[in-house]
């Protein structure tokens, strides 16, 4: 009880003390969500607009036809009792802002709601009396006309913010209403609602109203004060502190409004008493007066969800289930049996999940091949292909254990060389003993000739270099080591002395030469596999002699020259000097003509 004087007083002290416009408030009328209140007053439309919002509301939208049917109705319900009133325009929250143009191919033709967010979308809804006043730089706002009796009646019409029309509508939204009271006997209820105002003829009361119940006959239940609340989410009833039926009497018993019964109201003349009851299918509610669908969904019978009904109920299954057959219990939907995914689909109560396979990543159902070369994966080339990649090797490189790392080929083991082999990276190359050249195939071996043998043949003016045509092997004399035996062929291993190069020729001054004295060869060289090999020995010393000899002598000559021309310059400036210098005359510009044939010539001699 303590609790309920509370809430009591609470809501009565939070309702909001009615302001002028409250006062000047003429008409009202509630729907499910909303009441609407008319205003008698002249008013500019930004004066309307903030009468409307110090209250809690604003300038009524009629963005469907059933909202615009709400405005109808109350300027019917207000000018009923007063005919032959003339013509009338009452604001509406629709205007055109300053920088807004008008646009005759939208139903507002450009003009936007008071109320309206940006994010919503604009209404479709009109009711044009004529073609608004077409701009872009004025602030424009609409009326509704009251034209009785006349085809523009509850038209729309726009005009000037600034001019004040006759009066204008307010809206107020809320969560919800209450139904009105049905009193059992002679009385009246009146309501005050959250906006100021005070009615007796409203059918919906909107939420945290408060109803007063004054009874004709003293002594009866009345002077009861009721608040609107909601009992459960989206169901909004009075606060009886009683059995509901008030200003009830004996006196009139079910005579009087069926005793303030919603359906059936049943006398007992042995007491004379009478209660309410309800039609099948229906269920008395807890003001003992109003009757409500029986609700056959309690206790729920469904698993999930279930939905009421005048004969009965339904079971309902949320977005991935199904009833099952006995029409109450939901079973989970194998979506994937439709295949709504390109490669792996997964079940789940009451959904799925789109998978892929290794080396694909998901994009929404669909999968899309991932570049795992990206990453560089591989030590040396890598080539992506559709959910994987593959690893390859350069020339000379063999793939590892792993199938990505890339290991030396030792080309030697397969003994490749006519003498000795060395192992490189990626390669190899052919090297011969002291006393032998790589030959041009760089793979087999030519022995060197003595130095003896080459002064001999120069003596005898026969050049040891190799011709055009002939091959080396013939010019030397010699046979080339055949590679028909591999185990002719010998792997120099690792940390070894180097055979003989042409990079180092104390290399050749060792033991080992067939047959040949070590102070007397000449350079050996020796090339990589691939690179080319020695094709010809160079000349003996003294081809060297000659050469150098020729050199300075071919210097000595341009010298000689040069001299020769330096002082035939200095004996013609000194001869110059010597002569005198003539002077100059006239004639030394002129020559004379020869007499005879050319003076035939001239008409005037």
């Amino acid at each position: 009880m303590v609790i309920f004087l509370w809430q009591l007083v609470y809501q009565i002290l939070s309702l909001p003390v009615p302001t002028v416009a409250a006062a000047k408030m003429e008409e009202a009328v509630c729907s499910q969500r909303a009441c609407y209140t008319l205003h008698l007053d002249y008013r500019s439309f930004i004066e309307a607009q903030e009468e409307c919002r110090s209250n809690g509301g604003d300038l009524a939208t009629a963005k469907s036809l059933d909202e615009a049917s709400e405005l109808r109705n109350l300027l019917l319900k207000f000018f009923t009792s007063k005919p032959d009133q003339g013509a009338f325009k009452f604001w509406i929250g629709l205007e055109l802002k300053k920088m807004r143009c008008y646009q005759r191919d939208r139903a507002l033709r450009g003009f936007s709601w008071v109320s309206t967010r940006e994010q919503d979308e604009e209404s479709d809804f009109s009711d044009w009396m004529q073609e608004p006043q077409i701009t872009c730089t004025t602030h424009r706002c609409v009326a509704m006309n009251y034209l009785m009796s006349s085809p523009k009646n509850f038209k729309w019409s726009d005009g000037k913010c600034s001019t004040p029309v006759n009066g204008y509508f307010c809206k107020f939204s809320f969560q919800g209403m209450c139904h009105k009271l049905v009193l059992a006997g002679p009385g009246i209820v009146t309501y005050s609602t959250p906006f100021g105002l005070e009615s007796v003829t409203l059918d919906l009361v909107p939420f945290g109203s408060m109803a007063t119940v004054s009874c004709e006959t003293p002594g009866e239940l009345g002077g009861q004060f009721l608040i609107c609340n909601m009992k459960e989410a989206g169901i909004f009833d009075w606060n009886h502190p009683g059995s509901g039926l008030y200003c009830a009497s004996p006196k009139y018993g079910c005579l009087y409004n069926n005793g303030g019964c919603e359906q059936e109201c049943i006398e007992d003349h042995s007491t004379k008493t009478f209660h309410c009851d309800c039609k099948e299918g229906y269920e008395l509610g807890s003001n003992l007066v109003s009757c409500a669908p029986k609700d056959h969904c309690k206790p729920n019978p469904c698993s999930h969800g279930c939905t009421n009904h005048q004969e009965g109920f339904e079971c309902k299954c949320p977005l991935g289930y199904m009833l099952g057959e006995d029409r109450l219990v939901c079973r989970d939907v194998n979506e994937c049996l439709e295949r709504p995914c390109e490669q792996l689909c997964t079940n789940s109560p009451g959904s799925f999940s789109c998978n892929c396979f290794r080396g694909f990543q998901a994009v929404g159902r669909e999968c899309q091949d991932i570049d795992e070369c990206e990453k560089k994966p591989c030590a040396q080339s890598c080539l992506n292909t559709a959910g994987s990649f593959v690893c390859s090797c350069r020339e000379g490189y063999k793939k590892g254990s792993d199938a990505s790392s890339c290991v030396d080929v030792d080309e030697c083991e397969a003994k490749p060389c006519a003498d000795l082999c060395r192992n490189t990276k990626g390669s190899y190359e052919c090297f011969c003993e002291q006393g032998f050249l790589l030959a041009s195939n760089s793979i087999s071996c030519v022995p060197i000739p003595s130095f003896q043998t080459v002064a001999s043949q120069e003596e005898k003016s026969v050049t040891l270099e190799p011709s055009e045509h002939v091959p080396l092997e013939a010019q030397a004399g010699a046979k080339s080591v055949p590679n028909n035996d591999p185990e002719n062929t010998r792997s120099l291993p690792p940390g070894s002395m180097s055979p003989v190069s042409s990079s180092d020729p104390s290399a050749s001054t060792g033991a080992g030469t067939r047959g040949v004295p070590s102070t007397l060869l000449p350079d050996v060289g020796s090339r990589s596999h691939g690179t080319g090999s020695v094709d010809h020995m160079k000349a003996g010393t003294d081809k060297g002699h000659h050469m150098l000899f020729y050199s300075v002598s071919s210097v000595a000559a341009v010298l000689l020259v040069l001299a020769f021309a330096l002082g035939l310059l200095m004996w013609k400036r000194r001869r110059a000097k010597k002569e005198p210098n003539q002077p100059r005359s006239a004639a030394d510009n002129y020559c004379w003509v020869p007499d005879g044939e050319k003076a035939a010539d001239n008409e005037y001699r």
